[in-house]
Order: structure tokens, then C-alpha cells, then sequence
């Protein structure tokens, strides 16, 4: 392949020419874009992408990638799922990692952290903003998962006993969202004049987070070592109870918030710039303030009660946060935001599907939403409950739904019912579908029967689908749930 002069390979198997060229074609676009996203054009002479077996990403070399394996995807699983992200990933390293390196293991942020947000920077150029937003959100997920379950440390930090250790999620997902953040505070124009000046500076040296931060502040004129002093050499993330009142006769909002996260390792008091949107029936205004105390409480004049409020308008926070708020917000929100704000508010109203009205609602967004993820979102909450009109739904999205996420998400709620009753029905579906991943939906809702029967089905899906896929991996745990008691 080719971008302008520049050659490129994509090194595979014999016989996986074809599926190659598919999952790798986004290749020269994405060099392009991130020639223009920084500045700076591609560093090397050529540039190849190798597929080796025993890893499930890629490592970078100057000029070279190797890759997974699985990164090569026939154009059925491209429908299911896309190695963009990885595939941008490694590309992005061939300035941040390879072009600039690092001069110790505490700086690995400057390659990982940059790699990662630039999976999410392309997600915007090529996805749209719904896409990208759950990309975000997803990169937050992983962050916020390991520092809930495991531990957590400062990004940038020389305390580990073996390199490998700091390839984890604070390395690679925290610091990706950190680096968007400081993109939101300083302005997208500003960004790139970093980006530039950084890579230009260092160019084929070494860098440390200090040549960063000298860079920061040569082209902003200002002093951000607060924002990079609690998000990188403090561990930890802000946790948030958000609430709000309405005085109607003062026709006045109030909105106080409590930073609550444990300081006993070191996190901090957090210093936030927090956006709030405020929605009446005369539309949306966005107010902006900065939180930077354990608990504070801010006013705002509005001529009548607010439809919704929306704290960190944007999501662009790295937190862990409690809002509570009416089901009658709720309902407008789900409704009338943003992707994740809708995906959020699915979250809040499934605690309160005792409500006729929830139910109602959340029903029709599983049908209408014009975003798969909220439309899955809202199968995964109404699929916890068990009557016919939910079960009529479920199949009706099963069949129906244009994308494959939500389809598979209605047939394994629908297999959660443990109702032989539907069985045939998963067979159908099963034999129906163009889609691995729906497959794989019907085939782990058959497996929670543990038919001996169907023994050989599930051997036969094992057979017919793509190892380390969806449909393998349901089929060969479906197999195993008949061994078990």
C-alpha cells in the first residue's frame, strides 16, 4: 500500500491477502491525520505492519509494528468489530515512542498515554462524537476498574520492580483521558501547538516529563504544573457527590459537591474546571466555575426550574461520582442528552424498574435511540425483569435491531430467562445471522439449558467461527457448561 511517496507493507500469511488488505486499508489515512494532528510528518521512510502469533496487541519498532495476529479480520468479523484502535495505537507511536522516546521507565506516559489518546482522537475524526465519547468512556472504565479492584499509583513514578509492571491501566487509560482533559482546558489549537513544538524539539532523542511540561509552558505562556502535579505525580482520581436544589421563589439553582476520594496514599484535593449545563424549556446554557475544595456549593440565577442538569457537560472528567436525581430528570435526560448522558440515566432508572413508567420508557429507548450503545444499554436494564411485554421486546430487538451489539445483547438477556420456551427461537436466530457476535448471543443463551443435546451444535459453532472471536469463545464455554454441575 501507499501514502503519497511513502511505502507501506502489511506482512501476513499466505492465503489472509485479501482479509489483510481490508482490516489494514485504514492505514494511510490515519498517517494522514495524524501528519496534520501533529505537525509533523511521518518520521520514517516506510512503514510496515507485521502479524506475529502469541500477543494480543503490537509492539513498536522504528518504522515497523508487529502486530496480533488477529489484527487480520475477514470483512463478516469487520462487521462485528474493527482493529482501528489498535491499528492507531501502534501507528501513533511512530512519533510518541519512536520519534521521541523516553529516557526511563517513569516516563513511559510520554509514548503510552499519547498512544491511547490518539486512539480516541482518530474515534472523533472518523466515528463522530457519539462513537468517540464511548471510547472515552470506555478508556475511563479501565482506568477506574484496576484503581477500584487492585491499586493505584502516580502515572509518572520510579517505583516498580520490573519494567512490565507499568504497562497497565494508569499508563495507558489514565493518562490518555489526563491528556484529553488538558487538551479540553487549554483549547484544541493550543494542543496541537504543543504537540508540535514537543516532537520538533525532542526529535529523535530522549525526552523526560519535565521537557514536556517546559514545552507546556513555553507555548501557553502559563504555569500548568498544578493540573500535571495532581493528575501525574499523585495517585488516585477525584470521587464526586454531586447534588441540586431549586428555590422557586428565589428562582435559583444550587448545586453543591463534596470531594470525598480517600487521601490516605496521597490523592489530593483536586483542582477542577467543571462545566454544568443547565436545561429549560428555553433550551441549554453551559456555566463554567472551578471546584477546589473538599465541599462547595454554587449559585446560579434561572428564570424557572431546570428540565435537567447536567454536571460536566461534556464528560470529560476523570471520576467516580454520585448525582442523584428525580425519576422525572431522569426520564428527560434519557430522552434529550448526549449518548452518555443517555447511557448514564439508563444506569440510574434500572434501580427503579419497579416503576410503570421507567419500564415505559426505557422499553421505547431500547427500540428508538438513535445511538446502539444506549439502545443496548437499555435491553441490558430491561432484560432484569421478567414479563411478556419485556420478553416481546427482546425478541423483537433480536430480530430486528440494525446493529449486531444490540442484537446479541437481546438474545443473552432473553437466554437469562433459562425458558426452554425460547429455544427454538435461538436456533433460528442463530441460523439467521450474518453476524459472529449475534451468533454468539444465541449460542450462549442456548448454553445456559446445559442440553447434552446440543453437544454437537456447539462443537460444530467452535468449528465455523474464527478462533479468539465471540462465537468461539461462547461456543467453547457453552460446551464446557455441560460438564459442569
Amino acid at each position: 500500500d501507499k501514502h503519497g511517496d511513502l511505502p507501506l507493507h502489511y506482512r501476513v500469511y499466505p492465503g489472509d491477502e485479501a482479509d489483510a488488505r481490508l482490516s489494514f486499508s485504514p492505514t494511510p489515512g490515519m498517517i494522514a491525520f495524524f501528519e496534520d494532528l501533529y505537525g509533523v510528518n511521518f518520521p520514517w521512510v516506510k512503514y510496515d505492519q507485521i502479524v506475529i502469533p502469541g500477543i494480543g496487541g503490537g509492539a513498536e519498532s522504528t518504522s515497523a509494528t508487529v502486530i496480533s495476529e488477529w489484527t487480520v479480520k475477514s470483512a463478516t468479523e469487520l462487521k462485528d468489530e474493527t482493529p482501528d484502535a489498535l491499528i492507531a495505537h501502534e501507528l501513533a507511536h511512530q512519533w510518541w515512542g519512536d520519534m521521541v522516546g523516553y529516557k526511563d521507565w517513569e516516563h513511559i506516559w510520554l509514548s503510552e498515554s499519547f498512544a491511547t489518546h490518539a486512539e480516541y482522537l482518530y474515534a472523533v475524526h472518523d466515528l463522530g462524537a457519539d462513537e468517540a465519547a464511548l471510547t472515552l468512556y470506555r478508556h475511563k472504565a479501565g482506568y477506574l476498574r484496576e484503581a477500584r479492584t487492585k491499586f493505584i499509583r502516580p502515572i509518572v513514578t520510579n517505583k516498580w520492580n520490573r519494567p512490565n509492571e507499568m504497562f497497565d491501566r494508569h499508563t495507558y487509560e489514565k493518562g490518555g483521558v489526563v491528556l484529553n482533559m488538558f487538551r479540553e482546558l487549554v483549547g484544541e489549537e493550543v494542543f496541537g501547538y504543543i504537540l508540535r513544538e514537543f516532537l520538533e524539539t525532542n526529535a529523535y532523542s530522549n525526552a523526560t516529563t519535565s521537557d514536556f511540561l517546559d514545552t507546556v509552558q513555553q507555548v501557553t505562556g502559563d504555569d500548568y504544573r498544578w493540573f500535571f502535579d495532581q493528575w501525574l505525580l499523585k495517585p488516585g482520581h477525584p470521587v464526586l457527590d454531586v447534588s441540586h436544589s431549586w428555590d422557586s421563589k428565589q428562582k435559583v439553582l444550587s448545586v453543591t459537591i463534596k470531594q470525598t476520594q480517600d487521601r490516605k496514599l496521597g490523592t489530593p484535593v483536586y483542582r477542577l474546571p467543571i462545566k454544568l449545563g443547565i436545561t429549560t424549556k428555553a433550551g441549554e446554557t453551559i456555566d463554567s466555575f472551578w471546584l477546589n475544595k473538599e465541599q462547595q456549593t454554587f449559585t446560579f440565577e434561572v428564570s424557572e426550574e431546570p428540565l435537567m442538569v447536567h454536571f460536566d457537560a461534556g464528560d470529560n472528567l476523570l471520576k467516580e461520582w454520585t448525582f442523584d436525581k428525580s425519576t422525572r430528570e431522569l426520564l428527560y435526560q434519557l430522552s434529550h442528552d448526549k449518548a452518555m448522558g443517555r447511557m448514564w440515566a439508563v444506569g440510574e432508572l434500572q434501580e427503579r424498574m419497579a416503576d410503570p413508567a421507567v419500564q415505559s420508557a426505557l422499553m421505547q429507548v431500547s427500540r428508538n435511540d438513535a445511538f446502539w450503545a444506549v439502545r443496548e444499554r437499555a435491553i441490558q436494564a430491561i432484560g432484569t425483569m421478567r414479563n411478556d411485554a419485556i420478553s416481546q421486546a427482546l425478541e423483537t430487538r433480536a430480530r430486528e435491531d440494525v446493529d449486531n451489539h444490540v442484537r446479541a445483547a437481546a438474545l443473552e438477556a432473553l437466554g437469562a430467562y433459562d425458558d426452554r420456551k425460547f429455544a427454538v427461537f435461538f436456533l433460528n436466530r442463530y441460523q439467521a445471522e450474518d453476524s459472529f457476535l449475534a451468533k454468539a448471543g444465541a449460542v450462549t443463551a442456548l448454553g445456559r439449558y446445559k442440553d447434552p443435546a446440543l453437544k454437537s451444535f456447539f462443537e460444530e459453532a467452535i468449528v465455523a467461527s474464527p478462533p479468539r472471536g465471540p462465537l468461539n469463545t461462547a461456543a467453547r464455554a457453552a460446551l464446557a457448561s455441560l460438564a459442569s454441575p
